[in-house]
């Protein structure tokens, strides 16, 4: 994605935590993650304050944490509960050559072809990078404005 910021945060006591998050812009803290704010996937995404992330940065990881509320591959579990509304529009439509119902959901062996089912196709191609951060094990927050 053009407008997101990736980054880790190197030794921490829980290793390194990787994170992702959108660059503000047109008025939002969301960034072009907004399309994504009312759906079931925005629903997984906290909003952290400012100086949470800069204590984070700083070492302290712990408040972090909290805010953030779970580890990425836990979210992954709690979509499994959303199964038929996450289920990849491939299979959902029959026309995947590869289909493995076992891994065609967000889960912890999401395939990168991974087609997230009735949303726009921006939507589609946010969530579909959202889920294989997840997978990957990175964090994906919204950092509240510095006041």
């Amino acid at each position: 994605m053009k407008h997101v910021h990736e980054f880790t945060l190197t030794k921490t006591v829980w290793g390194d935590l990787r994170i992702v998050r959108p660059i503000p812009r047109n008025n939002t803290i969301w960034g072009e993650l907004i399309v994504l704010k009312d759906t079931i996937w925005g629903q997984f995404i906290p909003t952290i304050a400012f100086e949470t992330l800069d204590r984070a940065l700083r070492g302290d990881v712990l408040p972090f944490l909290r805010e953030a509320g779970y580890y990425p591959k836990d979210i992954l579990q709690k979509l499994k509960k959303h199964k038929t509304e996450t289920l990849c529009q491939h299979v959902a439509a029959k026309s995947c050559l590869l289909v493995d119902l076992k891994k065609c959901y967000p889960c912890a062996d999401l395939p990168s072809c991974y087609v997230p089912p009735e949303l726009t196709f921006e939507q589609r191609q946010l969530a579909n990078y959202v889920a294989l951060s997840w997978r990957d094990d990175k964090f994906v927050v919204v950092v509240e404005e510095n006041t």
